[in-house]
Parts: structure tokens; C-alpha cells; sequence
């Protein structure tokens, strides 16, 4: 048996890309390529993909300004604005999408809990300020590895120093309730049940933090999810998580590299040639081929230890399922710990633009909140360093190596 860490609890499960695969609306790729790429709604769902948000906004406001009577498109597009303002503070405009989209989704769904999730942490937030940055200059931090293998960022939050794991797989930061104490977090709202990798529900408070620095570059007014301290706590307390830094501070750094032991941020390079990253609502996503095929979505997760397929990906390729073993891990994230059923193959493929990467012992199962990526890719990849454009779409890993520990 192993063990896998995925900080990622933060994984609010939203229904937009459940809602758009039903239209072939989850590929960005396929948008782009079905002709309808100027109607407002298949515009709309691309600029929310390549965090155009002041087009996605006009262009999905637009569509729903014609009242429409497809169930999917319409519930599609709510779900996606409502996103798109919750990514931008606009809080209590996401709350309204989020209330009328509800009743286009059946009762006990997991596509209508993912909804409900969503509009609970919408509803805490109404009132609150939008998060914001001072303007942007180039800087870094050291990071250090923790015994998960997981990389940890120094930050001042509240006046208060910190350690947090770097973690672009989670859709909100979140802090445990004794950090939230410390750091005179302020609460808002009634408890809001969110998802994780490891399980559907997991209970959660809402806070914000007036001020957080990394770097010389501030914030200001920067959502946690607060949860209670056995959620981050594993292996009977021999590994505890006090925080996570996650998305919505992380993308705002624009122009990401994590190389040398150092976190260094700077302005976008703008719009990649060829764009292989995208952000489905709070989930960023890379394009990467599996041993020599097409080019398939992974959620980039850097609060994940290990690489991991979902079965997805073995129906789309049967071929790589040759000496798989059956397998059960550990698998730890916000929420708590899970056994998991599944596979393990023995060696495994990547690429990357021109960066190949050969990995041993991949495991495949399904996660809670697996949308329609085909996996997620972990520290055991990430570790050799990489750039993320957010902006820009651009997702670049180096050809060197660091050990993970």
C-alpha cells in the first residue's frame, strides 16, 4: 500500500465543466475548433478558459440576456460566469448566478452539490471586499520541502510569518482553525461543506485575512476555507499541513518560476503562440501527451507528491493498460485520508512541448473532483521545475532534476 498527498483540498467541486462536457464545451481546443467560436456562448466559455474575464463576462451576459431555453447551455453558462465573478470578488453577483443555476441540475447530483458547495462559500462572502494586489514587480522566496515532498513558501499573513504549501490544485487557501485564531483571521458566514480529492464533503469555515505578503508583494483582503485541525493532520500527527496557499493568490503572480530551490514571479510574457494552459473555474489544467498520443488535460497540482492517472485516460487508451496491478493507496488531502482502490502501472510517459519525462509506479483511480481532466500532475513531474503564464496560457517544464525527497 502507499501513500499519495494531495493538498488540494480547497477543490471546490464546481459544475461548470460537468455541465459543458454534455455539449462537448469541456476543450477549449474543440471550442475553438467547432466553428461557433464568436457565438456568445462557445466566446463566452473560451475567454473564461484563458482568464479573459472582462470578455467572458460580456460574452456570457449576452447569452443569458436572450433568456435561453436549453437546460445545458443555460445552466453552462451560469455556472461559468458565476465562476468567472467569484475569481474577481464580485461575490454577491456569484451568488445569484449560483441560486437560479440550481434548479437546471437534478436533485442529488453531483454536478447539483458541486453547485451548492460553491454558493455556500459565495453566500459567506457577500459583503466582503474583492481580494486584491499591490501593482506587480518581479520577485521571489526561497521555498523549502516538506517530509511529503511538498514545497512550502514563507509569507507574512496578518503580521504573522508563516510556512504554507505552494499548492495550485487548491481553489481557495485554507488554513486550519488554530492558524485562523492566530492569525485573527475574519470569519464569515455559516459553515460551507466543500470537496476534496478524497471525499465529497468536508466541512469548512470562511475567513479572510486583511493583508498577506510574499515576497515585497502584498495582498489584501485573501480568502481562506478554514477547517477543522484533524483535516490537515495525517498519519496520527506525523505530517501536519498549517495552510495552504492556493489559486487565486498563486495565479495573480502572473508569470510563475519555480526552479533552484526559489518561487520567482514577474508580469505576464503575454499570449502564448501555442497555448496549452487553461483554468477551468479555480483549476488550472495543462495539455501533455501520454506515451506518444494526442495532447490531454492534466490539473496541475502542485500539492500533489505523485502524478496519478484517472481511469479516463486508460478508456482512451487501453494500451497503456499492459502489466497493470491492482492497487490500493493512501491518499491524503484537506478532508482527511482515504483508501483507494485502483491500478498501478509500471512505467509511464510524458511530454510536455520537448520535455519527456518517464515515470515508474503510476497509479489510476478516480477522485472525488476529477472533472474531465485525464489526471493530475504531482511533484514526482514538477519537481525538475517550470514556468506557469497564467495570463499568457504558457506552461513550460525544465529539463533538469531536484529531488522531491
Amino acid at each position: 500500500m502507499t501513500r499519495t498527498f494531495a493538498a488540494a483540498a480547497a477543490g471546490l467541486l464546481l459544475a461548470t465543466a460537468a455541465a459543458a462536457q454534455e455539449a462537448d464545451w469541456a476543450d477549449p481546443a474543440a471550442i475553438r475548433a467547432s466553428g461557433h467560436a464568436a457565438e456568445p456562448l462557445p466566446a463566452g466559455l473560451l475567454a473564461a478558459y484563458e482568464m479573459r474575464d472582462t470578455e467572458a463576462v460580456d460574452h456570457l451576459g449576452r447569452f443569458l440576456a436572450t433568456s435561453p431555453t436549453d437546460v445545458v447551455a443555460r445552466r453552462t453558462a451560469m455556472s461559468t460566469l458565476a465562476v468567472v465573478h467569484l475569481r474577481n470578488g464580485a461575490y454577491a453577483e456569484a451568488a445569484t448566478l449560483l441560486e437560479a443555476a440550481l434548479a437546471d441540475f437534478a436533485p442529488g447530483s453531483a454536478e447539483r452539490r458541486g453547485v451548492e458547495q460553491t454558493l455556500a462559500v459565495a453566500r459567506a462572502l457577500v459583503g466582503a471586499p474583492p481580494q486584491t494586489r499591490a501593482p506587480l514587480t518581479p520577485g521571489s522566496v526561497v521555498y523549502t520541502r516538506d517530509p511529503a515532498g511538498l514545497p512550502r513558501v514563507p509569507l507574512t499573513i496578518n503580521g504573522q510569518v508563516r510556512e504554507y504549501v505552494f499548492d495550485t490544485g487548491a481553489n481557495l487557501s485554507v488554513v486550519t482553525e488554530t492558524q485562523a485564531r492566530e492569525l485573527g483571521l475574519e470569519m464569515l458566514g455559516e459553515t460551507a461543506g466543500v470537496g476534496s480529492i478524497t471525499q465529497e464533503v468536508a466541512p469548512a469555515h470562511v475567513g479572510v485575512a486583511r493583508t498577506l505578503t510574499i515576497g515585497d508583494l502584498q495582498f489584501h483582503d485573501v480568502v481562506f476555507l478554514v477547517m477543522p485541525d484533524a483535516s490537515l493532520s495525517f498519519a496520527n500527527g506525523a505530517y501536519v499541513i498549517p495552510g495552504i496557499l492556493g489559486f487565486p493568490v498563486i495565479s495573480r503572480l502572473e508569470r510563475v518560476t519555480v526552479a533552484d530551490g526559489r518561487v520567482a514571479w514577474a508580469p505576464s510574457a503575454g499570449p502564448a503562440a501555442d497555448r496549452d494552459l487553461f483554468v477551468s473555474g479555480l483549476t488550472p489544467r495543462v495539455y501533455g501527451h501520454v506515451a506518444g498520443g494526442p495532447p490531454v488535460p492534466f490539473a496541475l497540482d502542485t500539492g500533489a507528491n505523485r502524478t496519478s492517472l484517472r481511469p479516463v485516460a486508460l478508456e482512451a487508451r487501453p494500451d497503456l493498460a499492459g502489466g497493470a496491478v491492482a492497487r490500493t493507496r493512501t491518499v491524503g488531502s484537506a478532508g482527511g485520508t482515504q483508501q483507494v482502490e485502483g491500478r498501478r502501472l509500471p512505467s509511464l510517459t510524458l511530454r510536455f512541448d520537448a520535455v519527456e519525462v518517464t515515470l515508474s509506479g503510476v497509479d489510476v483511480a478516480e477522485e472525488s473532483s476529477g472533472g474531465d481532466v485525464h489526471g493530475r500532475l504531482g511533484q514526482d513531474v514538477l519537481a525538475r521545475g517550470y514556468v506557469i503564464d497564467f495570463p499568457g496560457g504558457d506552461f513550460a517544464l525544465m529539463s533538469g532534476s531536484e529531488s522531491p525527497q
